[in-house]
């Protein structure tokens, strides 16, 4: 008679405690270890875990890879979004069948006029593993383009710019930019967002173009804007306390 066969058993991850304390509260986290991305240990038990469901789901590929040709062949991968006009050129964004990403595009003043691409994310994304396409922020003046790319899906983004003019980016680069931006009225400086360690909007930036992201300037930060939300409230109470009949 035939060995049984052992059943596949899924990984168990070591218990390593880790005491952590915050606003008077202790506890004691024995999986805290797993967020080291980084560490050669974490990897590999995300790599066992990977192979277990591999053979869990073993039986339903061939459903899975149905499931997917349905859903693809119901989708239209090659399109384009209604275009807007403004300011002299027709904005849209279109997709290609085969390619992941979106390509933004205009045309100066009709809508048969020659294309200019202004972004391909394809392009972008090409030899990276992980891409996202945080914001496109045009200029006022139609002249450049700020965008924001994330390559490691940590949500932190390179912001860079590009002169619509000749299609070339500038080399004006800054690093661990969050999502949110916007430019000055005369288009020569760009306001961005930089996150907290929680990954909470924190602080809103300008930058001047042409000048060191080192030299770029902190105009708010997150305690600041609490401060002037709370003196809204507190002058919002006083105008409803001042308008209660008897009030004096």
């Amino acid at each position: 008679m035939a060995e049984p066969v052992a059943p596949f058993l899924p990984p168990v991850a070591a218990r390593r405690s880790a005491v952590l304390e915050a606003h008077g509260d202790r506890r004691i986290d024995p999986y805290f270890w797993l967020r080291q991305r980084a560490n050669p240990e974490v990897i590999a038990y995300l790599e066992e875990e990977n192979a277990f469901a591999d053979v869990v789901m073993a039986g339903t590929r061939p459903l899975q890879e149905r499931i997917y040709r349905e859903i693809v062949s119901r989708v239209k991968q090659s399109d384009t979004s209604a275009p807007a006009f403004f300011k002299g050129y027709w904005h849209y964004t279109r997709t290609v069948e085969g390619l992941n990403y979106e390509i933004h595009c205009r045309r100066r003043g009709s809508i048969d006029a020659p294309e200019q691409i202004e972004l391909d994310g394809n392009a972008l994304a090409n030899g990276h593993e992980y891409f996202e396409l945080g914001y496109v922020e045009r200029s006022p003046d139609e002249n450049m383009l700020a965008y924001a790319v994330d390559f490691s899906g940590k949500e932190l983004h390179e912001l860079r710019f590009r002169d619509l003019t000749t299609g070339e980016d500038r080399g004006d680069v800054i690093e661990g930019v969050y999502y949110g931006g916007a430019w000055s009225a005369d288009s020569s400086n760009f306001f961005y967002v930089r996150p907290d360690g929680a990954m909470r909007p924190y602080q809103v930036w300008r930058h001047t173009l042409g000048t060191p992201a080192e030299d770029d300037a902190l105009v708010l930060r997150r305690r600041a804007l609490r401060a002037e939300r709370r003196a809204d409230e507190e002058r919002e109470v006083r105008d409803l306390q001042q308008h209660e009949p008897g009030h004096k």
